[in-house]
């Protein structure tokens, strides 16, 4: 199977508190901060093996802490693979954003919209504004909660994308996940359903209005077409929606694979035979697979939810909110198909 993406499991150390973050509660363990020469073995063996380049992700806790050893992966595989980072920002400074600009890094800068301090306790496009600007390949993510619903999302970051279009000449990406949470379902949880319907819907009729003359296009078209694009790959629930394990690698500094850049649960390490690390994964997510997600309407986009959650956490709090979130893009697609 092509590796897609590697994630380098940098530590789990942050700067920040974030109420929601996922690590929280299933993290139990320090990373190395050694790198094993063996890691750069493997990672050159994918390399070699494929025709598409590979992605390179670094990944934390807050992976700006480890910028030593980003160069150090970076000043091995050169232009050889593509980078990727997902940081909080609020490290970011002059010196890391002209070394991701120079090396062709995608940058994901996580940004709750308005409400950024209650859920974060840190507001990255009110306080790194002028750095965001320069980075070439932003990419702006955001998480839906209590604090934060889709169309505010993008009405919060509106002036900052039409700064980013006159430098860049385009769009600043964006992303959208719902809150995950495993057991721990807390304030943030409390999505008010008809609101995040109304909101999705509502960014959907703009979706509709601007596709005959292409004018006034916004960061929530681009976004809106990307999940109606989820519609060309038909769901198949006898694999994790994420791929982590499969297409996904993750590894620490050590060498050791794990299920998820989120979890825990050590698969083996970079000297095991990839076949026996595929087959613990697809072991793992039957059993923990959900099975009322096999006929759901909106699987095709939800995909069965992190593999992660447990089912109880999934009937109580994110089937709901995922078909809220979901069905706006299914009816919109039914409106093209018709």
């Amino acid at each position: 199977m092509k590796i897609a993406n590697i994630f380098i499991m940098l530590g789990h150390e942050c700067n920040l508190n974030c109420k929601y973050c996922i690590q929280h509660n299933i993290v139990n363990e320090q990373l190395s901060h050694e790198i094993d020469t063996n890691v750069f073995d493997y990672i050159h063996k994918i390399i070699s093996s494929q025709k598409e380049k590979s992605k390179l992700t670094f990944f934390g806790g807050e992976p700006l802490i480890f910028f030593e050893d980003i160069k150090k992966y970076v000043n091995e595989f050169k232009r050889k693979i593509r980078y990727n980072i997902v940081t909080n920002g609020k490290l970011l400074n002059e010196e890391y954003v002209n070394y991701f600009n120079k090396n062709l890094f995608s940058v994901g800068v996580s940004y709750d919209g308005n409400n950024s301090d209650i859920t974060r306790g840190y507001n990255v496009l009110k306080e790194k504004e002028d750095l965001l600007l320069k980075i070439k390949g932003l990419c702006l993510t955001g998480v839906i909660t209590k604090y934060n619903y889709p169309k505010d999302w993008f009405d919060s970051i509106k002036e900052f994308n039409k700064k980013y279009i006159q430098k860049h000449k385009r769009h600043v990406t964006t992303n959208l996940d719902l809150l995950l949470n495993n057991n721990n379902l807390n304030d943030l949880s409390n999505i008010d359903s008809n609101l995040l319907y109304n909101q999705m819907k509502e960014l959907c009729n703009h979706y509709i209005d601007v596709q005959d003359e292409k004018t006034n296009v916004e960061a929530s078209d681009l976004y809106i077409d990307s999940l109606i694009e989820r519609d060309l790959h038909k769901y198949d629930y006898r694999f994790p929606k994420c791929m982590n394990g499969m297409n996904i690698i993750n590894v620490t500094n050590d060498g050791k694979l794990y299920l998820c850049h989120n979890s825990d649960i050590v698969l083996g390490n970079v000297k095991n035979n990839n076949y026996l690390i595929t087959k613990k994964v697809l072991n793992f997510y039957k059993e923990h697979r959900k099975e009322q997600c096999i006929n759901c309407d909106v699987n095709v986009y939800c995909r069965g939810g992190c593999m992660l959650q447990s089912t109880e956490t999934m009937n109580n709090y994110f089937c709901n909110v995922s078909k809220q979130f979901f069905m706006p893009i299914k009816e919109l697609r039914e409106i093209f198909i018709d």
